[in-house]
């Protein structure tokens, strides 16, 4: 399981995105910046800007996160297995069938297209809400490791001023 992780070379991401894409980065956006805007376990996103000019983000699932993810997976189902046979009093909670529903949560994380669909579908939900901003999707560039959504600015919820009612 992973919690601490470092950014995915721009080379490695330009491959991705080539072999995505079926083109150069150049021949689908007006500019990308090489330096990411956040790295996590699952992907890293970069700022770019299409050729018409719009400003967007392009989430990149780092390569070969989904065999990592069904590796560890296994690896907490026999752990399970073990509890479940030596441990009679954790049956109750049904540790396998746990891990069992984490693994299906996290096969649907890793494809961005179910990803890109939940956004659509908030959007509409709060359409007729002027105080929620959604971002768009562009699915036209998005497909199941890469997503690509309007870049909306703002102040991080992580600095505590985000919250502040003024």
């Amino acid at each position: 399981l992973h919690d601490q992780v470092t950014g995915i070379s721009f080379s490695e991401i330009e491959t991705i995105l080539h072999n995505h894409f079926g083109a150069p980065l150049h021949e689908v956006f007006a500019s990308f910046e090489e330096t990411p805007l956040a790295a996590a376990s699952i992907a890293q996103v970069h700022r770019a800007r299409l050729k018409d000019g719009t400003s967007v983000v392009v989430k990149v699932q780092r390569p070969g996160i989904e065999r990592s993810i069904q590796d560890d997976i296994q690896i907490l189902r026999g752990l399970a297995e073990l509890a479940d046979r030596y441990i009679p009093e954790i049956r109750l909670y049904n540790p396998v069938g746990i891990i069992d529903e984490f693994g299906r949560s996290m096969e649907q994380e890793t494809n961005f297209i179910i990803e890109a669909n939940n956004v659509r579908r908030f959007a509409h939900n709060f359409a007729n809400h002027s105080d929620i901003k959604v971002p768009k999707v562009f699915t036209e560039y998005t497909g199941r490791r890469v997503l690509v959504l309007e870049a909306l600015e703002g102040i991080p919820l992580s600095q505590s001023s985000a919250l502040k009612q003024e």
